[in-house]
């Protein structure tokens, strides 16, 4: 299925009985979980890009600002050899 929609069908199919060993119920149990987890790895790869996004916009500005101030900035290799 690999719906999210799909959780809401397979809730009371795990809110049976628990006396009774129900394959059924096992089974939804199980693609709950899955649905789950791979609910949660969508949103942190969503907030992933959010901070690379965030990252890359003042990367930028301080580039244009080291620009406006006229410097360049030095690398790790030129730093070094002071």
């Amino acid at each position: 299925m690999r719906d999210p929609k799909s959780i809401a069908v397979l809730q009371p199919l795990t809110n049976r009985y628990k006396l009774i060993k129900d394959p059924v119920q096992d089974a939804a149990a199980k693609s709950i979980a899955a649905l789950e987890a791979e609910q949660t790895k969508a949103q942190e790869l969503k907030d992933v890009w959010a901070k690379l996004q965030d990252l890359e916009k003042k990367s930028e500005e301080m580039n244009r600002q080291l620009e406006k101030t006229g410097k360049k900035p030095e690398s790790p290799k030129s730093a070094g050899k002071k």
